[in-house]
């Protein structure tokens, strides 16, 4: 589910804040091959824009195998091969909001899980976003997860607590 003025949003199939299962537009060879997803759908943002993407579109461009958490020690510490891969992957990225951009039209998009440290995410992707848009000067902001990584987890502890009580 999703929320909406502290309240969970629910919807009439229970699908509400399914973004991931969202395809990516305006894919090209550059965005790595396409992968099948457990939605059924082809290149859907869940697997286009996640760790394991991030493994394969290395692996797509290098030929070589790599973790995300890999790519990214690597991209900071200055590695030109890192740093080209994960500027394919902020392109794919920045397409892949353009539709919840276009949903929601929301203040700001927040990134948890294993992917919210990667090297100047925050700037990279925004500063694409108006290419892919209806407009180039979006102000939606794209920012960390407060608690990192485990945020979701967190919400969800939280909210299976509220839901009890």
């Amino acid at each position: 589910g999703s929320g909406s003025n502290g309240n969970l949003v629910q919807g009439v199939n229970g699908l509400t804040g399914e973004l991931g299962q969202l395809p990516v537009p305006d894919r090209e060879t550059s965005d790595g091959p396409i992968t099948t997803c457990h939605c059924k759908q082809h290149g859907c943002l869940e697997k286009s824009a996640s760790g394991p993407a991030l493994a394969r579109l290395y692996h797509y461009i290098m030929g070589a195998d790599a973790t995300a958490e890999t790519i990214a020690e690597r991209a900071h510490a200055g590695d030109a091969e890192a740093i080209s891969v994960l500027d394919s992957f902020y392109t794919t990225l920045a397409k892949a909001m353009i539709p919840i951009i276009c949903m929601f039209d929301p203040d700001v998009i927040v990134v948890s899980g294993g992917l919210n440290n990667l090297p100047r995410m925050y700037d990279l992707i925004p500063q694409r976003w108006g290419h892919y848009a209806l407009r180039p000067d979006l102000k939606t902001k794209l920012l960390p997860a407060k608690h990192g990584a485990l945020s979701g987890l967190r919400g969800a502890a939280w909210l299976g607590h509220n839901l009890h009580q």
